[in-house]
């Protein structure tokens, strides 16, 4: 048996330290694939730094 995640967002509102807004009351909904989907995506690099 297959899961969906469902992420729902109101009002997002992001902003840049230096105070630029990159995304302003942004509302709506993230679905995540089937969790046997999601097994079979790339992993990300990794981080340097």
């Amino acid at each position: 048996m297959s899961t969906t995640s469902v992420v729902p967002l109101r009002d997002l509102t992001f902003e840049w330290p230096d105070g630029t807004v990159a995304l302003d009351c942004v509302s709506g909904t993230f679905t995540a694939a089937p969790d046997s989907s999601a097994a079979t995506a790339p992993a990300s690099p990794p981080r340097h730094g």
